[in-house]
């Protein structure tokens, strides 16, 4: 952990990443051209359009006919994928750039009607559990946004949760908390920001206990989330999460349960956050900002870190950036002194799409998935694990030897997701569990590829899974089981 002064020592430092990173590889060529992937995306889009709706639909007669629909509009795209497969003699499975070209292609984004260049206020109803639920969001839009060509990446988003009213006890309104902390900055020139408007009723002064309070805390975020990438199209490798007072509670447990979305995390102003397991934060970078009356707040997590001997975290290119960064007398809440040094700390993070080590530790039973490990079966629950025995996997990928090493503890069984970037598909993988060692052939799956342009996360690609992986037990496992 590194303290450092905006404008002296983080800039700098900063900077020097770039200077020391290799010079990019030059690109090879697709076999897929433009025009095909433009092709494959119509076909593929007139899938995900029809299932889409029969997913969400309750009437009986119009899935039926939705469900014929996609069925039949997927083997259309099935067929016309073959044919460019046979023109370009390779699979589009083994191309993934082209594969996130595709996917990106296939979702049709609703033009936003409200003019960029500002912040605004929305809000929208949405059907939950037979109830309707209202839910709201401020928003801001740079002036020079515009509609981005889908073949294209999207631009930054940041994810802003509000902080409470001093006065009131209310959360601040979402708009003005926004243009609070970034008004008049250079975010206002190339990024998307979004802040979902948190009940008042939400109390986020302890952990969330069970499932049940995080869904509660959470539900806000997901909606609204949803509601705006309809509508923007974002960058999915550089979305920053961020927490401001008691909401860092809850932006530090959301980047727990759901690393994957995340590029980074920005945490003004937290609480002690002394129960929070960062074993998930592998690929997370965080960024604290704390006033004179919150400052040491952040010694948990730097405690957490050491006990995990985590330092730095990898950013791909050689590039590394300190797990925990603290900005040393940022001033005053909120801190907007210490703009340029975010600005600098947000340029240099990206999210790893392929990351080739993970650690996954879950927080509650009920959330099994992380990055590309999915765990069906536990030894032990979550909530009846003890202090030295809890679920934990450890998944390390090297691709130049084709080697897969994994540890567990806890857990019965799981699968495991993949994709030529981790590993080489077209040759046999040494698969290492628990010290247990055999060789396996993995087939690429084209449901698997696809499922992107149905999450609109178009980066993040798996092609393969190795299924119902069954660690060998330890002694302890036994005795629980």
């Amino acid at each position: 952990m590194k303290k450092v002064f905006p404008g002296t020592c983080l800039l700098p430092a900063l900077a020097a990443l770039a200077l020391l990173a290799p010079a990019p590889a030059q690109k090879k060529t697709s076999p897929f051209g433009t025009n095909t992937i433009r092709t494959l995306a119509r076909k593929l889009n007139d899938y995900v359009e029809p299932f889409l709706e029969w997913n969400l639909t309750t009437n009986a007669r119009k899935k039926i006919k939705l469900g014929g629909d996609w069925r039949e509009n997927l083997a259309k795209f099935r067929k016309e994928l073959a044919k460019q497969e046979r023109r370009a003699r390779t699979s589009i499975m083994k191309e993934l750039d082209a594969l996130r070209s595709l996917n990106r292609q296939a979702f049709n984004y609703t033009r936003n009607p409200t003019k960029a260049g500002g912040y605004f206020l929305k809000q929208f109803e949405i059907k939950l559990e037979n109830q309707t639920r209202r839910f709201k969001f401020g928003y801001f839009m740079p002036k020079q946004y515009r509609y981005i060509t889908r073949s294209k990446k999207g631009i930054p988003l940041i994810i802003s949760l509000a902080a409470r009213n001093p006065n009131s006890g209310n959360w601040q309104q979402t708009n003005r908390h926004l243009k609070e902390l970034y008004g008049g900055s250079t975010f206002e020139e190339d990024h998307l920001m979004l802040s979902p408007q948190l009940p008042d009723k939400i109390d986020m002064s302890k952990e969330p206990e069970a499932i049940a309070d995080f869904q509660e805390w959470t539900a806000p975020i997901a909606t609204t989330l949803e509601e705006f990438w309809k509508c923007h199209q974002i960058d999915w490798n550089r979305i920053y999460l961020e927490g401001n007072g008691e909401s860092c509670r809850l932006a530090a447990y959301l980047a727990a349960v759901k690393p994957r979305l995340f590029a980074g995390v920005i945490l003004r102003n937290p609480p002690k956050l002394e129960k929070l397991k960062l074993e998930n934060f592998h690929h997370l970078p965080l960024l604290v900002l704390e006033d004179k009356q919150h400052a040491g707040n952040h010694a948990s997590l730097q405690e957490a870190l050491k006990k995990l001997d985590r330092k730095k975290i990898a950013l791909g290119g050689g590039r590394e950036i300190d797990a925990l960064t603290v900005v040393d007398d940022p001033g005053d809440y909120p801190f907007t002194k210490a703009n340029k040094a975010i600005r600098t700390w947000i340029d240099t993070v990206e999210r790893k799409p392929s990351p080739t080590h993970l650690c996954f530790r879950p927080v509650f039973s009920e959330m099994r998935e992380h990055w590309l490990i999915k765990i069906n079966r536990f030894i032990t629950y979550v909530e009846n694990a003890t202090a030295s025995y809890y679920p934990l996997i450890e998944v390390e990928m090297d691709r130049e030897k084709n080697e897969i090493e994994i540890k567990s503890q806890c857990v019965k069984s799981f699968n495991l997701f993949l994709n030529d970037e981790l590993v080489d598909l077209d040759k046999p993988i040494k698969l290492k569990v628990n010290g247990q060692v055999k060789e396996i052939r993995v087939e690429r799956k084209l449901d698997l590829a696809i499922w992107p342009a149905l999450l609109n996360d178009p980066e993040f690609v798996r092609t393969a899974m190795i299924g119902n992986i069954q660690p060998p037990e330890d002694e302890k496992g036994k005795k629980e089981e």
